[in-house]
């Protein structure tokens, strides 16, 4: 299942976000599919909900855009380019990916959120803190988010995002 970039694939350009699954058919084994011919057509800005019970396949179909695993049949394109048809690293550069399971890194929020970029994220005033409290658009309260606060450590997997084992509150990320 290994993933091999094309010997002539292109950088990305800017993506508009259009993301077209068409008649995708995947398996991790060769007798078992988890995805057979789906089609999805996703316009760009556009917020689509993935529902249905474990080991359907949900994890799996948003694993082809980035190209984690390749299609067996059929074909995911971005802004109706073939995802195969890019470079691996300027593909994934323009995708952003939140697990069902979050993954921490042992260090600071601050190491945990540069990670990866090629322009390393030293300075804190590379991070510009939310003013106050603020409500998304699924009405629940964001937390405030100061350049100290980045610097809260991680210390196990069994903390959360916050800093905090599952019940105790944490100073490192102030609550509303």
């Amino acid at each position: 299942m290994r993933v091999v970039e094309r010997r002539h694939a292109i950088g990305t350009p800017r993506f508009a976000g259009a993301v077209e699954v068409r008649s995708v058919s995947f398996g991790y084994a060769d007798d078992v599919e988890v995805l057979n011919s789906v089609s999805l057509d996703i316009e760009p800005g556009e917020r689509v909900a993935l529902a249905g019970a474990t080991g359907a396949g949900k994890s799996t179909l948003v694993s082809l855009i980035p190209r984690f695993y390749d299609t067996q049949r059929g074909a995911v394109l971005v802004d109706g380019v073939d995802v195969r048809d890019f470079m691996l690293a300027s593909l994934r550069r323009q995708i952003a990916l939140v697990l069902q399971d979050s993954i921490l890194f042992h260090g600071s929020i601050r190491d945990n959120l540069a990670y990866g970029p090629s322009t390393p994220l030293t300075t804190t005033s590379s991070w510009r803190p939310r003013p106050r409290t603020s409500t998304n658009s699924y009405g629940s309260s964001r937390t405030r988010t100061t350049p100290s606060s980045l610097s809260a450590a991680r210390r196990s997997p069994g903390d959360s995002a916050s800093g905090s084992r599952s019940g105790e509150h944490s100073s490192a990320m102030p609550r509303s």
